[in-house]
């Protein structure tokens, strides 16, 4: 009977009665007139509607490829009576059931359609967002390879430098002399695959800050490069090259180099010995009160000398002898290690005197 009444019902909104008419029941929990249209609203358009006789029509399209299906639909409290149908073309998709399961799915389900609805747009919106935040990621981490692999190029310039300094450092000591280090320490270079270069965007990098880490790296690589010119100066040097520094200081008067015929002591050019010596006078001394004929004769006490070694291991030796006669009535004065040289003043100068003309005598043979 309640078939009947939506079939004529169907007939009445434009059913030809050609078309076979499927029908179904299904059973729900207690729901009401309304909430079952709020319910099946999202599926479809709406094409009649008797609140008093609980009734209603609605056309349900599945896809572009399928027929739009038309179905009737009777609420009671506890069921609902389907009746529908559908022109079906060439291909037949069961259009008619397909609608009836989304209708039961609709009713039935836990979760609204409207929720589902919001719930699929909320996950689609969520995936839009994360989808233009990894393009814009990639884009700036792309964008960023350029900066990066120069950044890279000016840290492997740096490490040689650091590999060259320290290659020569250990030959010599270089604990007096304050602006340079014992050793060096390279930098490691970033890696530029896409992972590593968006990891470097999410951390707040930037081209920007790239390059001025590049210029930072490439300025302190030149001072490397100055530091390695020193520390050559003070290994094994000329004494040509000594001897020209120390006249450049006001607080010298005279020098005079250690030669076969002056060798006061026997070191030069022996095993374990100095290749060479310069002995100098200073002004603070008076030369006259010092015994001897010529500045080698008068020895350190006139003002001090500078002996170069081949070696570390040669000039440690020196510093430690002359340690042996600290304290005692046979100390000459101050001494120094710097590079393979021993650095002397005269014990005639006081103790501040001593410190200021070995700082000026390593100030003056550490510029470039």
């Amino acid at each position: 009977m309640i078939v009947q009444e939506l079939i004529d019902v169907l007939k009445d909104n434009g059913y030809s009665g050609k078309e076979r008419v499927y029908n179904k029941e299904i059973t729900t929990d207690e729901l009401s007139f309304a909430k079952l249209r709020d319910k099946l609203l999202p599926l479809g358009k709406f094409l009649f509607e008797d609140q008093s006789n609980h009734i209603f029509i609605i056309a349900i399209k599945q896809n572009l490829f399928s027929n739009t299906v038309t179905v009737a639909i009777k609420w009671k409290p506890k069921n609902i009576s389907l009746c529908g149908y559908s022109a079906e073309g060439l291909i037949k998709y069961n259009s008619v059931d397909k609608a009836f399961e989304r209708i039961e799915k609709a009713v039935t389900g836990e979760i609204s359609l409207h929720k589902k609805s919001y719930k699929k747009y909320v996950i689609m919106g969520i995936c839009a967002v994360v989808l233009l935040v990894i393009t814009i990621i990639t884009f700036n981490a792309l964008n960023l390879k350029p900066a990066t692999d120069s950044y890279n190029q000016a840290v492997d310039a740096f490490n040689q430098t650091v590999d060259n300094y320290n290659a020569i450092a250990v030959k010599g000591d270089l604990k007096a002399v304050s602006d340079l280090p014992e050793s060096m320490e390279k930098i490691v270079t970033q890696n530029t695959d896409l992972f590593s270069l968006a990891g470097a965007v999410f951390n707040g990098n930037s081209k920007e800050k790239i390059e001025k880490d590049t210029k930072t790296v490439r300025n302190i690589t030149e001072d490397n490069k100055n530091a390695i010119k020193i520390v050559n100066q003070l290994i094994c040097p000329k004494q040509d090259y000594i001897e020209q520094k120390l006249k450049t200081l006001d607080t010298i008067k005279g020098i005079e180099a250690v030669t076969k015929d002056n060798n006061p002591d026997g070191m030069l050019g022996k095993d374990g010995g100095y290749y060479g010596c310069l002995y100098f006078t200073a002004n603070q001394i008076d030369e006259s009160s010092i015994p001897g004929k010529s500045i080698v004769d008068k020895g350190t006490d006139a003002g001090g000398a500078v002996e170069l070694y081949s070696t570390l291991g040669d000039a440690k030796k020196r510093c430690e002898y002359l340690a042996s006669f600290d304290g005692t009535i046979l100390t000459t004065g101050s001494y120094v290690l710097v590079g393979t040289m021993v650095i002397r003043t005269s014990f005639k100068l006081d103790a501040n005197e001593q410190y200021q003309l070995t700082d000026n005598i390593i100030n003056a043979i550490t510029t470039i």
